[in-house]
């Protein structure tokens, strides 16, 4: 089953590249497939609300209580300030924008199409299905931040998940609530009334016996059970993780594997780092030399530079490679400047940005440029030689 994530225009890139990082990492028969394009809703769609506080008691499993929210951690600084007022629109204009989608792109029926968006919804809901039948499905991605104190990557990832598997389990609404558990057993389908609960229910990545009987009594794709359960392991090790290293500020170690030293952070569920050749090459580079490189003196490693590249899996023809090693090396050209800001990038998506600094290659203007991380926390696949 195919499933298209679209985000409105207002929702984070960086968080929606980093969602497939999660996504992706299991294999199965969800297929999540990509689109950089951007849904926007209109002026006349969107309302000014006043924020609300109140509780709200439609019973729906992701629904989450909000004036239990201060009530459930006791953490310095958390939660932020309640806003004032948010931004609502109506679940009909958000199920259009998945329908326009479809027509646009002519999705088939049996694919899915989630909409993930900042703004909320007059059901007050963090995310729903199209009650008309259709494969369309929404979260809302904003205000994360207000009820559990982690990357909001995570509950967003659990939602998006959690409700493809309850539009398998469940044919309407009605059935749905009449299977939530109104007590929290730690499972996905928990009511979740007050805060503490949600926070359970993602810690424990569970689904209880008697919600594994529904799934077999529905006949659910064992694969398609065993890959959410598998995706929500990885959510729950990353998140639980994180949060240590606010307390611990131990960093992830992590393991270069196989003959193309594909980089893997163990600590994060085995999270792969996924860069290009060339970006690969570089980052290997600075591992190697701990002490840092000062980037005009690139060129005085221009044999070894050669030799990572061959070695990751350069297919390009010698002029080609010739080419690269040239850019990458000379003073003159930006290629080095633009490489390191990429991976940069790539790392605060994939690990976030309190732990991004151990891996970043980072130091001042005109000085080395170094990775922070203790190198006993790297390990190596095959054969491998530090220089200082």
């Amino acid at each position: 089953m195919n499933i298209h994530l679209i985000r409105s225009k207002e929702f984070s890139n960086d968080t929606y590249l980093g969602l497939f990082g999660i996504l992706e990492k299991s294999p199965g028969p969800l297929k999540f497939i990509r689109d950089d394009s951007e849904s926007e809703f209109d002026d006349d769609e969107i309302e000014e609300h006043v924020f609300s506080k109140s509780k709200l008691d439609l019973p729906m499993l992701s629904r989450i209580s909000y004036e239990s929210v201060t009530e459930s951690f006791n953490l310095e600084n958390w939660p932020p300030p309640f806003p004032d007022n948010m931004q609502v629109v109506t679940w009909n204009s958000i199920f259009e924008k998945c329908n326009d989608y479809r027509k646009k792109n002519k999705i088939r029926r049996t694919d899915g199409v989630v909409l993930l968006t900042n703004y909320s919804n007059d059901q007050n809901w963090f995310s729903g299905i199209d009650p008309s039948g259709d494969l369309n499905y929404f979260v809302h991605t904003d205000q994360w931040e207000l009820y559990i104190p982690s990357d909001p990557i995570f509950p967003i990832a659990y939602e998006i998940l959690a409700s493809i598997l309850q539009g398998k389990m469940f044919d309407n609404y009605s059935e749905l609530n009449k299977y939530v558990h109104e007590n929290p057993r730690g499972c996905m389908n928990d009511f979740c009334r007050e805060k503490k609960d949600v926070s359970i229910k993602l810690r424990t990545a569970d689904i209880c016996h008697d919600c594994q009987k529904i799934l077999k009594a529905k006949k659910i794709d064992q694969r398609l059970t065993d890959q959410v359960m598998r995706t929500f392991e990885t959510i729950r090790t990353q998140m639980l993780f994180r949060e240590r290293f606010k307390t611990s500020q131990q960093p992830s170690r992590i393991c270069l594997k196989g003959p193309s030293k594909k980089i893997f952070f163990t600590d994060l569920d085995n999270a792969e780092l996924k860069l290009t050749p060339l970006e690969k090459t570089l980052y290997l580079l600075f591992l190697k030399h701990k002490n840092g490189i000062k980037l005009k003196d690139l060129y005085l490693h221009k044999e070894e530079i050669a030799e990572l590249y061959r070695e990751v899996g350069n297919a390009k023809t010698t002029a080609e490679f010739n080419n690269s090693i040239h850019q990458l090396t000379n003073p003159t050209e930006n290629s080095v400047n633009e490489k390191l800001s990429k991976i940069a990038r790539k790392i605060a998506i994939l690990v976030g940005s309190e732990l991004s600094p151990s891996y970043t290659i980072d130091g001042p203007r005109s000085d080395k440029k170094r990775i922070l991380l203790d190198r006993s926390l790297v390990s190596v696949d095959g054969n491998w030689r530090e220089n200082n």
